[in-house]
């Protein structure tokens, strides 16, 4: 029966080390566009973002903070046309 990636996906687009890799040099792109700033915040959405935004930010070679947005434009499995912000700390 499988689930769903496994009837989706095709194959492998990226190996881990280069997922890794990738979240490397946009972390150090980051470090060096916002150098010493003590403002960055690194904002996610979640739950697709979790990961994905600990992984860089784990990169990240200056001070920042991490939040997350939960955002909806769906009621069910149909959208609202309107998005709606329900987490923003």
């Amino acid at each position: 029966d499988g689930s769903w990636a496994e009837k989706s996906l095709k194959g492998v687009m990226f190996s881990a080390s280069e997922v890794e890799a990738i979240n490397g040099r946009l972390a150090e792109a980051i470090s060096a566009s916002y150098g010493e700033s003590s403002s960055l915040v690194v904002v996610g959405l979640l739950d697709g973002a979790f990961m994905f935004l600990a992984d860089v930010s784990r990169k990240l070679t200056i001070p920042h903070e991490v939040d997350f947005m939960n955002v909806s434009s769906y009621e069910g499995t149909e959208t609202t046309g309107k998005v709606t912000i329900s987490r923003d700390t």
